[in-house]
């Protein structure tokens, strides 16, 4: 156990600085040891470790697992499914909805401003769960298929440019 502990601190000191920030990929990447599929989306998926909040609240109340027994209530009918969709189900049922979108709903309807969605098509995001997740990441490239087609209309540093976050009114 002590040595898979170091094995994930150096693979986690081999992952660029640029990545080192994201708090959900270093725990995606800290989650490599654990086995059980529900145990690790539980532990990329949430903010904290169950021994972080076994230090933080007094009663196990917060400490138990529910978020992991919940977990496989969205995981219906996915037998086939690589684990990075079967993850991307999950984020797509609970943290869109519950905070992505309801955060973007409150925000543009205080302001008076009508926003739509238009990679939440239902067509598309059918045909995107059809995909392999090897043609959406490839190694730490995300979205790979969609800049591969971007490629046709745009530049590669256009495409491939660091990130610029976009404030909601």
């Amino acid at each position: 156990a002590n040595g898979g502990k170091m094995g994930m601190r150096l693979l986690s000191e081999l992952i660029p600085q640029k990545y080192q920030r994201n708090n959900q990929f270093r725990r995606a990447v800290n989650s490599l040891s654990i086995t059980d599929e529900m145990a690790r989306f539980a532990e990329i998926l949430t903010i904290s470790t169950r021994s972080e909040r076994k230090n933080i609240f007094k009663t196990g109340y917060f400490v138990d697992d529910t978020f992991q027994n919940l977990l496989p209530n969205y995981l219906e009918n996915t037998r086939k499914m690589d684990s990075v969709n079967k993850l991307m189900l999950i984020d797509l049922q609970t943290n869109l909805p519950d905070n992505l979108l309801a955060v973007a709903d409150k925000l543009n309807m205080a302001n008076s401003v009508e926003v739509r969605v238009p990679f939440l098509d239902l067509d598309l995001v059918n045909f995107a769960f059809s995909m392999p997740s090897s043609y959406k990441i490839r190694m730490l490239s995300k979205k790979y298929i969609f800049k591969k087609y971007l490629e046709t209309y745009f530049q590669k540093d256009f495409i491939n440019r660091k990130k610029i976050g976009v404030y909601l009114p």
